[in-house]
């Protein structure tokens, strides 16, 4: 991965004393968003923070390629949607986008996923009684994928991305320019803050799907976006990846569809359909359970 900076001059000229700029990502933590438009959020992280201050990098085909990507629906209504059709377990059309997430604005359409199992099941805040389909995609491209992260640089170290986090924190040390040497510890403490942002924000997300607006559908495009999964304490990263990037560079592989029966101590109690949906020749075929299609669900 590697760092982006906009304008170093500028930067450089706006930023405020550091205890004044910590002053203003504390205002901006609190702010309420609740009576204001995308276009106001936008300016007023600006007003604060002075810069989107982002760790992006590529991924070359031969590495996204070996990936598997994992995503859950809830409860699919049988009568409005048909599960012989991949586009069912896909990214929802944009209508039934109506209020904002943790990376979409309301109105736009995201692909929810992770590249873990665990976190794609717990991230759906599953109940007794829900059923649930987990679906298996790979990646599937000829091309680099531009990946945006928001990841703490003390993310822990049991996280499968803790060396990417780092990695990134001494990229930024080293690769600053010298003349914005001496305000280094302004764009460590932003980036910390945007990433805790995505652990902390609550409903309805105003700042953080304004971002993920930001690097999906502003200048700083991005395929895919890499941030911390809040109910799995850090242990784990979400995604959201683009509509667009999810037709051209996934492939869906498999789902598996299972019931909720129980919650024990936080941790949901899976019962599996028997029978998996394989891809195959342009439909999808119901094959038997295997052992590993069920330790997916025990890898908790």
């Amino acid at each position: 991965m590697s760092n982006y900076f906009q304008n170093y001059e500028q930067l450089l000229k706006i930023l405020p004393e550091y205890e004044e700029f910590i002053e203003g990502l504390e205002k901006l933590d609190t702010f309420d968003f609740s009576k204001s438009s995308r276009n106001e959020i936008y300016n007023k992280f600006y007003d604060y923070a002075y810069s989107l201050v982002t760790n992006f990098g590529y991924l070359n085909p031969e590495n996204f390629n070996k990936r598997k990507f994992y995503r859950v629906r809830l409860n699919i209504d049988r009568k409005k949607e048909d599960l012989s059709l991949i586009q069912t377990y896909s990214y929802p059309p944009p209508v039934f986008c109506d209020e904002n997430g943790r990376a979409n604005l309301s109105g736009k359409s995201v692909f929810y996923c992770s590249n873990e199992p665990t976190p794609a099941l717990f991230e759906c805040k599953a109940k007794i009684g829900d059923e649930g389909f987990l679906s298996v995609w790979n990646g599937n491209t000829s091309r680099k994928i531009k990946v945006g992260h928001y990841l703490p640089s003390n993310l822990r170290p049991d996280n499968t991305w803790s060396k990417m986090a780092i990695e990134s924190f001494e990229d930024l040390q080293n690769h600053i320019p010298e003349k914005l040497k001496h305000k280094l510890k302004h764009i460590e403490a932003l980036k910390d803050f945007l990433a805790k942002k995505f652990i902390s924000e609550k409903e309805p997300y105003h700042l953080t799907a304004m971002l993920c607006w930001e690097l999906f559908y502003g200048q700083l495009w991005t395929d895919l976006i890499i941030y911390s999964s809040v109910v799995t304490n850090s242990r784990f990263c979400n995604m959201a990846i683009h509509p667009n990037s999810v037709n051209e560079n996934l492939r869906f592989e498999k789902v598996i569809i299972f019931k909720v029966i129980d919650i024990k101590n936080g941790i949901p109690i899976f019962n599996l359909r028997t029978e998996v949906g394989h891809w195959n020749n342009a439909k999808i075929e119901w094959k038997q359970l295997t052992e590993s299609e069920m330790e997916l669900f025990n890898r908790q």
